[in-house]
Protein backbone atom coordinates (compact mmCIF):
# COMPACT_ATOMS: atom_id res chain seq x y z
CA UNK A 1 0.00 0.00 0.00
CA UNK A 2 0.96 3.63 -0.35
CA UNK A 3 -0.42 6.84 1.15
CA UNK A 4 -0.35 10.10 -0.83
CA UNK A 5 -0.86 13.35 1.05
CA UNK A 6 -2.79 15.94 -0.95
CA UNK A 7 -3.44 18.29 1.96
CA UNK A 8 -3.28 18.16 5.75
CA UNK A 9 -4.10 20.64 8.51
CA UNK A 10 -6.70 23.34 9.00
CA UNK A 11 -6.23 24.58 5.42
CA UNK A 12 -7.63 21.30 4.09
CA UNK A 13 -7.28 17.54 4.44
CA UNK A 14 -7.22 14.91 1.71
CA UNK A 15 -5.24 11.69 1.29
CA UNK A 16 -5.11 8.87 -1.24
CA UNK A 17 -4.79 5.32 0.11
CA UNK A 18 -3.67 3.12 -2.76
CA UNK A 19 -3.27 -0.59 -3.35
CA UNK A 20 -0.47 -1.99 -5.48
CA UNK A 21 -2.97 -2.70 -8.28
CA UNK A 22 -3.75 1.02 -8.68
CA UNK A 23 -7.14 1.05 -6.97
CA UNK A 24 -7.46 3.76 -4.34
CA UNK A 25 -9.65 5.52 -1.82
CA UNK A 26 -9.77 9.24 -1.17
CA UNK A 27 -9.74 9.94 2.57
CA UNK A 28 -11.51 13.25 3.16
CA UNK A 29 -12.05 15.95 0.56
CA UNK A 30 -11.18 19.22 2.24
CA UNK A 31 -9.15 20.82 -0.55
CA UNK A 32 -9.99 22.34 -3.91
CA UNK A 33 -11.18 19.78 -6.46
CA UNK A 34 -8.40 20.83 -8.86
CA UNK A 35 -5.78 19.71 -6.34
CA UNK A 36 -7.53 16.37 -5.94
CA UNK A 37 -7.80 15.87 -9.70
CA UNK A 38 -4.11 16.73 -10.14
CA UNK A 39 -3.08 14.25 -7.44
CA UNK A 40 -5.16 11.49 -9.00
CA UNK A 41 -3.76 12.24 -12.46
CA UNK A 42 -0.16 12.40 -11.26
CA UNK A 43 -0.38 9.18 -9.25
CA UNK A 44 -2.31 7.40 -12.04
CA UNK A 45 -4.70 5.86 -9.55
CA UNK A 46 -8.29 4.74 -10.00
CA UNK A 47 -10.25 6.27 -7.12
CA UNK A 48 -13.31 4.15 -6.36
CA UNK A 49 -14.79 6.17 -3.47
CA UNK A 50 -14.22 8.99 -0.98
CA UNK A 51 -14.59 8.51 2.77
CA UNK A 52 -15.52 11.65 4.72
CA UNK A 53 -14.79 11.81 8.46
CA UNK A 54 -17.15 14.71 9.24
CA UNK A 55 -18.90 17.74 7.79
CA UNK A 56 -16.39 20.54 8.42
CA UNK A 57 -15.17 22.30 5.30
CA UNK A 58 -11.52 21.36 5.72
CA UNK A 59 -12.64 17.72 5.32
CA UNK A 60 -15.72 17.91 3.07
CA UNK A 61 -15.19 20.95 0.83
CA UNK A 62 -15.00 19.05 -2.48
CA UNK A 63 -17.77 16.49 -1.94
CA UNK A 64 -20.18 18.14 -4.36
CA UNK A 65 -17.51 18.35 -7.07
CA UNK A 66 -16.48 14.73 -6.54
CA UNK A 67 -20.04 13.52 -6.99
CA UNK A 68 -20.19 15.44 -10.27
CA UNK A 69 -17.14 13.47 -11.37
CA UNK A 70 -18.90 10.22 -10.49
CA UNK A 71 -16.90 9.50 -7.34
CA UNK A 72 -19.27 8.39 -4.58
CA UNK A 73 -18.68 9.86 -1.13
CA UNK A 74 -19.51 8.06 2.12
CA UNK A 75 -19.78 9.18 5.74
CA UNK A 76 -21.81 8.48 8.84
CA UNK A 77 -25.56 9.19 8.76
CA UNK A 78 -24.87 12.32 10.80
CA UNK A 79 -22.36 13.58 8.25
CA UNK A 80 -24.72 12.65 5.41
CA UNK A 81 -27.48 14.70 7.02
CA UNK A 82 -25.30 17.82 6.76
CA UNK A 83 -23.24 17.34 3.59
CA UNK A 84 -25.27 17.00 0.40
CA UNK A 85 -24.03 14.10 -1.70
CA UNK A 86 -22.64 11.97 1.13
CA UNK A 87 -24.06 8.44 1.23
CA UNK A 88 -24.82 7.14 4.76
CA UNK A 89 -22.27 4.61 6.06
CA UNK A 90 -23.34 3.62 9.61
CA UNK A 91 -20.83 3.32 12.43
CA UNK A 92 -19.42 -0.18 12.96
CA UNK A 93 -20.75 -1.45 9.63
CA UNK A 94 -18.29 -2.90 7.10
CA UNK A 95 -18.12 -2.27 3.37
CA UNK A 96 -15.66 -3.30 0.67
CA UNK A 97 -14.13 -0.35 -1.20
CA UNK A 98 -11.25 -0.60 -3.69
CA UNK A 99 -10.28 -3.97 -2.23
CA UNK A 100 -10.23 -2.70 1.36
CA UNK A 101 -12.64 -3.74 4.10
CA UNK A 102 -13.62 -0.44 5.75
CA UNK A 103 -15.34 0.24 9.08
CA UNK A 104 -16.22 3.69 10.48
CA UNK A 105 -15.74 4.04 14.24
CA UNK A 106 -16.75 6.94 16.52
CA UNK A 107 -14.39 9.72 17.62
CA UNK A 108 -14.71 12.82 19.81
CA UNK A 109 -15.04 16.11 17.92
CA UNK A 110 -17.43 19.06 17.69
CA UNK A 111 -19.31 17.66 14.71
CA UNK A 112 -22.63 15.82 14.28
CA UNK A 113 -21.35 12.24 13.99
CA UNK A 114 -17.59 12.26 13.29
CA UNK A 115 -15.68 9.06 12.73
CA UNK A 116 -12.34 7.46 12.11
CA UNK A 117 -11.95 4.71 9.53
CA UNK A 118 -10.42 1.27 10.00
CA UNK A 119 -9.00 -0.46 6.93
CA UNK A 120 -8.13 -4.11 6.38
CA UNK A 121 -6.55 -5.55 3.25
CA UNK A 122 -8.20 -9.00 3.07
CA UNK A 123 -5.38 -10.34 0.89
CA UNK A 124 -2.48 -9.47 3.20
CA UNK A 125 -4.47 -8.82 6.43
CA UNK A 126 -2.66 -5.49 6.85
CA UNK A 127 -4.62 -3.07 9.04
CA UNK A 128 -4.62 0.71 9.26
CA UNK A 129 -6.56 3.46 11.04
CA UNK A 130 -7.19 7.01 9.84
CA UNK A 131 -8.15 9.09 12.88
CA UNK A 132 -8.29 12.87 12.75
CA UNK A 133 -10.13 15.70 14.50
CA UNK A 134 -10.61 13.97 17.81
CA UNK A 135 -9.25 14.79 21.25
CA UNK A 136 -8.91 11.12 22.25
CA UNK A 137 -9.63 7.57 21.12
CA UNK A 138 -11.87 5.90 23.64
CA UNK A 139 -11.43 2.40 22.18
CA UNK A 140 -8.32 0.29 21.80
CA UNK A 141 -7.24 -0.95 18.38
CA UNK A 142 -4.96 -3.98 18.69
CA UNK A 143 -3.15 -5.44 15.71
CA UNK A 144 -2.84 -2.28 13.64
CA UNK A 145 0.11 -2.10 11.27
CA UNK A 146 -0.22 1.56 10.31
CA UNK A 147 -1.56 4.66 12.06
CA UNK A 148 -2.49 7.84 10.19
CA UNK A 149 -3.45 9.95 13.16
CA UNK A 150 -3.84 13.56 14.21
CA UNK A 151 -1.24 15.20 16.42
CA UNK A 152 -2.60 18.72 16.34
CA UNK A 153 -0.86 20.76 19.01
CA UNK A 154 1.61 20.83 21.88
CA UNK A 155 -0.02 21.83 25.13
CA UNK A 156 3.03 23.87 26.14
CA UNK A 157 2.52 25.98 22.98
CA UNK A 158 -0.89 27.18 24.20
CA UNK A 159 0.51 30.43 25.53
CA UNK A 160 -1.19 33.34 27.27
CA UNK A 161 -1.78 34.82 23.81
CA UNK A 162 -4.00 31.90 22.83
CA UNK A 163 -7.65 33.06 22.86
CA UNK A 164 -9.52 31.19 25.64
CA UNK A 165 -12.24 30.07 23.23
CA UNK A 166 -9.65 28.54 20.91
CA UNK A 167 -7.80 26.85 23.77
CA UNK A 168 -11.06 25.31 25.00
CA UNK A 169 -12.01 24.11 21.52
CA UNK A 170 -8.61 22.52 20.96
CA UNK A 171 -8.80 20.65 24.26
CA UNK A 172 -12.25 19.24 23.45
CA UNK A 173 -11.91 18.66 19.70
CA UNK A 174 -8.31 17.99 18.67
CA UNK A 175 -5.52 15.61 19.66
CA UNK A 176 -2.63 17.06 21.62
CA UNK A 177 0.80 15.45 21.67
CA UNK A 178 0.31 14.47 25.31
CA UNK A 179 -3.01 12.76 24.63
CA UNK A 180 -1.59 10.97 21.61
CA UNK A 181 1.16 9.61 23.82
CA UNK A 182 -1.59 8.33 26.13
CA UNK A 183 -3.34 6.69 23.16
CA UNK A 184 -0.21 4.81 22.20
CA UNK A 185 0.44 3.74 25.80
CA UNK A 186 -3.04 2.24 25.91
CA UNK A 187 -2.66 0.27 22.68
CA UNK A 188 -0.71 -2.84 21.79
CA UNK A 189 1.77 -1.66 19.13
CA UNK A 190 3.55 -4.99 18.68
CA UNK A 191 2.41 -5.24 15.04
CA UNK A 192 2.81 -1.55 14.24
CA UNK A 193 5.23 -0.77 11.41
CA UNK A 194 4.62 2.92 10.80
CA UNK A 195 2.96 5.93 12.43
CA UNK A 196 2.14 8.97 10.29
CA UNK A 197 1.26 12.18 12.15
CA UNK A 198 -1.24 14.46 10.41
CA UNK A 199 -3.32 17.61 10.90
CA UNK A 200 -0.51 19.38 12.77
CA UNK A 201 -1.23 22.98 13.71
CA UNK A 202 1.00 25.51 11.94
CA UNK A 203 1.14 27.84 14.95
CA UNK A 204 0.81 25.46 17.91
CA UNK A 205 2.57 22.33 16.74
CA UNK A 206 6.24 21.39 16.38
CA UNK A 207 6.36 18.56 13.82
CA UNK A 208 9.91 17.41 14.43
CA UNK A 209 9.57 17.49 18.21
CA UNK A 210 6.31 15.55 17.91
CA UNK A 211 7.94 12.98 15.66
CA UNK A 212 10.86 12.49 18.05
CA UNK A 213 8.60 12.24 21.11
CA UNK A 214 6.36 9.59 19.56
CA UNK A 215 9.33 7.73 18.10
CA UNK A 216 11.15 7.65 21.42
CA UNK A 217 8.05 6.47 23.28
CA UNK A 218 6.91 3.81 20.82
CA UNK A 219 10.17 2.72 19.22
CA UNK A 220 8.36 2.82 15.87
CA UNK A 221 9.02 4.47 12.52
CA UNK A 222 7.27 7.86 12.74
CA UNK A 223 6.74 10.14 9.75
CA UNK A 224 5.10 13.54 9.23
CA UNK A 225 2.30 13.97 6.70
CA UNK A 226 3.07 16.95 4.48
CA UNK A 227 1.27 17.99 1.32
CA UNK A 228 2.88 16.39 -1.73
CA UNK A 229 4.57 13.54 0.12
CA UNK A 230 4.05 9.80 -0.32
CA UNK A 231 4.46 7.16 2.38
CA UNK A 232 5.13 3.48 1.78
CA UNK A 233 3.02 1.12 3.89
CA UNK A 234 4.50 -2.36 3.77
CA UNK A 235 5.24 -5.12 6.26
CA UNK A 236 8.38 -6.09 4.35
CA UNK A 237 11.31 -5.82 4.76
CA UNK A 238 10.54 -5.77 8.49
Amino acid sequence: MRLYVIGTGSSGNAYLLARDDGRALLLDAGVNIKRIEQAIYTSRLHVEACLVTHEHGDHAKAVRDLTKLGIKCYGTPGTASIVHGVIPFPLHSVKLFAGFLVMPVPVNHDAIEPCAFLFTDPDTMEKMIYATDTYFLTNKYPGLNYWLIECNYCEEMLTEDTPPILAKRLSTSHMSLKRLCDVFRANDLSRCRKIILCHISHDRGDPEMMRRRIRDQTGKNVEIARAGTAHELALNPF
